[in-house]
């Protein structure tokens, strides 16, 4: 995956709330949670400097979630990706019954039907909501480039990754925590999922697994930088 990009995750609500490295509880206050039948997957985005433009940016989930403005540098080597979309995927309605990967069933690429459902993937004849597996995911990245070219507006693209997997190699996981780039992401900012959450969850991260800021760091995205997007970031009270 190192040859076609970085996979981030952008915090958005959709997993464990306190500790975001862990799914989205079964049960909650006594009833099946609201996102329990999408635990079993976590949803990120595979960034590198052949992107689209949007605004002079790349595009990223924020442009539909602006509260979703940090979130995880996902590893490579211990992620098990499952399938992606050159758009957003609509995953949450690709659901398993039982949740998880199956032989029948694939999270967030299972094409939902009424008659039943199905993988529809895109190497065998899929069209616009089909899923690409990751061995071609360079077409997928060249269908998200394209979008230009039919005169529409290029997102960012979605990766669906094996959350059940990724969570026994943790926190091997996780190579770092960032947060935006922007002048309304600042440190005091309570409203968004932003810097100040970013920096309360990288030290939790390191509390919990005893890793330290060198092997897990805490860095700033920049999406307007294609070239080299992300940096360490400042201490607090850091004064540039």
């Amino acid at each position: 995956m190192h040859k076609v990009g970085v996979l981030i995750h952008h915090f958005d609500n959709q997993g464990n709330s306190i500790k975001p490295w862990l799914p989205c509880p079964e049960m909650c206050w006594g009833k099946k949670c609201w996102c329990a039948d999408i635990r079993d997957r976590l949803s990120v985005s595979l960034i590198n400097a052949r992107l689209p433009k949007v605004a002079n940016k790349m595009p990223t989930y924020v442009d539909v979630d602006v509260n979703a403005a940090s979130g995880f540098i996902m590893n490579p080597s211990f992620t098990k990706v499952l399938c992606g979309f050159p758009s957003d995927g609509g995953t949450a309605g690709r659901t398993c019954d039982p949740v998880g990967v199956s032989h029948n069933c694939v999270p967030g690429c299972f094409n939902f039907d009424r008659e039943g459902g199905g993988s529809l993937w895109c190497d065998e004849g899929g069209l616009a909501n089909c899923a690409y597996r990751p061995e071609y995911f360079t077409q997928m990245l060249e269908t998200q480039r394209d979008v230009p070219l039919s005169g529409g507006t290029p997102g960012y693209n979605e990766v669906v990754v094996d959350r059940f997997d990724w969570q026994k190699w943790m926190p091997k996981g996780i190579e770092a925590v960032w947060y935006l780039k922007s002048g309304s992401c600042g440190s005091t900012d309570k409203s968004m999922l932003c810097e100040s959450y970013a920096r309360r969850i990288h030290t939790q991260l390191l509390e919990e697994y005893g890793v330290n800021e060198q092997t897990t760091p805490l860095l700033v995205f920049d999406p307007y930088n294609f070239q080299t997007p992300f940096s360490i970031a400042p201490a607090v009270g850091f004064q540039g």
